[in-house]
């Protein structure tokens, strides 16, 4: 014996057919295909998962004799020197934050720190002078 219902699904209605089977009976016919209302495809857009490169600052330069050149624009995050302290190549001098991310600024030479001419919380722009060293 077959009977028909009428289903809603997420707002959209369904007519189904069944049938009922007594005590294990395999039914002889196949089953009711039952159709749905065609709904378009929802297309999904990726974001690229290969992030861009990190840019590295590039190496100081040193602007007139001995005094060191910022090489990027940004902010005095921190002086990890004074006035007087000796310093070997590669060793941090300051650390600049730029686009929200702190890059060491590493001596470019051995010698000795003899003046900086910036402060903690100062902005400066690629080619500023930073410090003088001496060597």
């Amino acid at each position: 014996m077959k009977r028909k219902f009428k289903i809603t699904v997420e707002g959209a209605d369904y007519e189904v057919e069944v049938e009922e089977i007594h005590q294990g009976a395999i039914p002889h016919t196949p089953p009711p295909i039952v159709s749905s209302p065609a709904k378009p495809p929802v297309a999904r857009v990726e974001a690229p998962t290969q992030a861009a490169p990190a840019a590295r600052p590039q190496a100081p330069r040193v602007a007139g004799k001995g005094v060191m050149a910022a090489p990027m624009q940004g902010m005095v995050f921190s002086i990890k020197v004074k006035a007087g302290d000796t310093v070997k190549v590669g060793d941090v001098l300051l650390v600049l934050e730029a686009m929200k991310m702190e890059s060491d600024i590493p001596s470019p030479q051995d010698g000795f720190v003899k003046e900086i001419f910036v402060s903690t919380g100062q902005h400066v722009r690629r080619g500023d002078p930073l410090l003088a060293i001496e060597g």
